[in-house]
């Protein structure tokens, strides 16, 4: 058995290189099927600690919010649209041999980093001062927000009710703020959780 790894950087000036064509964008395999965004604009400040979402295969998935930012919402959803194309132009795919048989899957850099303007535009808005201040509390709001459930392990092919307790972005940095380096942030940086990567496709 042989089984080589090749690894190129996507790019539109390189369009060979990607295994698709059209305006196909990978995803992660969870959050948009598991209620994790309210279908409202509206954010209600609910006293509520946490929802259950019950499921059509039996699964029952709670949503934490922090008391402070609330359950994401459809607003929420838009950014996190535009979060997935900018992770699609991010990413490097990862071309698998094995044998006969070759796939390919998109790897995920860490930290990813993004201007407040390019998430903005890509969700389809105008920038402004309160588009500028959602992003920081859309970036906030996903970093304290927990799953508690059976969630989809697309490496184990199956169910695991461990890999959601970590936030989305487990760590993150807002422009202008320092880094690690003592640096300041040109743009937004945020590390994804382990869960997210594994399952980006």
């Amino acid at each position: 058995m042989s089984k080589t790894i090749e690894i190129k950087k996507t790019g539109r000036a390189t369009p060979l290189l990607r295994p698709f064509l059209g305006d196909y964008v990978a995803a992660e395999q969870n959050l948009e099927t598991i209620g994790f965004f309210s279908a409202r604009y509206s954010r209600l400040r609910s006293e509520e600690s946490s929802k259950v979402v019950e499921l059509s295969d039996n699964r029952r998935i709670e949503i934490i919010p922090s008391a402070k930012y609330g359950f994401p919402n459809a607003e929420d959803l838009d950014f996190y649209r535009a979060f997935l194309k900018i992770c699609d132009e991010r990413a490097k795919w990862v071309r698998i041999e094995h044998d006969s048989h070759v796939s390919y899957h998109p790897q995920l850099p860490s930290p990813i980093a993004f201007s407040s303007r390019e998430l903005i535009l890509k969700a389809g808005r105008y920038k402004s001062h309160r588009e500028l201040m959602a992003v920081r509390n859309w970036i906030e709001r996903l970093s304290s927000t927990l799953i508690r459930g059976e969630m989809f392990d697309a490496k184990e092919k199956k169910f695991d009710v461990r890999i959601g307790f970590e936030p989305l972005f487990r760590q993150f940095v807002h422009v202008g703020r320092l880094l690690s380096d003592g640096t300041r942030a040109a743009q937004n940086y945020v590390w994804i959780a382990q869960w997210f990567s594994d399952n980006y496709f």
